[in-house]
């Protein structure tokens, strides 16, 4: 099992949410799944295992918090995270809509982004960080030894090519371990 993280944080109900919970809980030794959203997190939290809170709460207690939303507005209270929160934000991806509040950003020591020219076009949440003087590194760069300090945010508006290099190395480990089955 990967990192251990202790409490793991999830804003939003949606297909996002579930799937990030699968993703990560595959990568992280978690303890605790807490989950919280306008609206629909009591069933998923109950599908998935995980405590269905209020956001306060969420914030207060996790030690990474997945964003996974459609909001508009910020949903994630900075002032209220931990002093070595991770925030991983993979919704509101257009110029006038943030997951993230001021606080958030302000404390962020490294602004980690999936692609510089995507998110400078589709993150409000990135064209805020860069406003405020926030250090913003490509999470390419940070993968090559860039210094990476904490707290931390990931903003990630989703790149086509990095899906399909990521699909292409599990296809890849899959053909290794002759796993899957081959289609006509």
């Amino acid at each position: 099992m990967g990192r251990k993280v202790g409490t793991m944080g999830i804003v939003g109900a949606g297909t996002q949410a579930k799937y990030h919970h699968r993703v990560a809980t595959g990568y992280l030794n978690v303890d605790q799944v807490l989950i919280t959203a306008r609206k629909g997190h009591l069933s998923l939290a109950k599908e998935l295992g995980a405590s269905p809170v209020e956001g306060d709460t969420l914030f207060k207690r996790a030690d990474v918090v997945f964003a996974a939303t459609s909001s508009t507005v910020p949903v994630v209270r900075g002032a209220l995270l931990k002093d070595q929160f991770h925030v991983c934000s993979v919704g509101a991806h257009t110029m006038d809509s943030r997951e993230l509040d001021d606080d958030t950003i302000r404390r962020t020591s490294t602004f980690l982004v999936d692609s510089l020219e995507a998110v400078s076009h589709e993150s409000g949440d990135f064209k805020r960080a860069t406003e405020l003087g926030i250090r913003v590194m490509e999470i390419g760069r940070a993968l090559e030894g860039g210094k990476i300090e904490r707290p931390t945010v990931f903003k990630t508006v989703g790149i086509a090519a990095q899906d399909l290099a990521a699909a292409l190395l599990l296809y890849q480990e899959a053909q290794r371990k002759g796993a899957g089955k081959v289609l006509e």
